[in-house]
């Protein structure tokens, strides 16, 4: 490979990564700041205010979306925010290894 190839390729992944981090940065801050609401909506899903609001659903006094009523979209969200937790874990890992 010749030298100024190769050089415009690093460039390349240099600009690429940085676009990355600086993406990932953004995207992390916005996922720890959500992880305060995701805390009360955890808390929530094992209340009895849960129960409570689950019952009066079935009985019809609930007439707003109630999709966390649901005992699927919740559940579901608490697995894909543990596997996201350890997909960070694992990349973070991955990362310091080489360092």
């Amino acid at each position: 490979m010749d030298r100024n190839k190769r050089v415009a390729e690093m460039e390349a992944i240099l600009n690429e990564h940085t676009d990355a981090v600086k993406a990932f940065r953004e995207a992390l801050a916005a996922f720890e700041k959500a992880q305060v609401a995701y805390d009360k909506l955890d808390a929530y899903y094992s209340s009895h205010d849960w129960f409570d609001d689950v019952e009066a659903y079935d009985k019809g006094e609930i007439k707003v979306d109630c999709g966390v009523l649901t005992e699927d979209a919740v559940y579901d969200l608490i697995g894909d925010n543990y596997e996201m937790a350890k997909e960070m874990i694992r990349l973070a890992n991955a990362i310091f290894q080489k360092h």
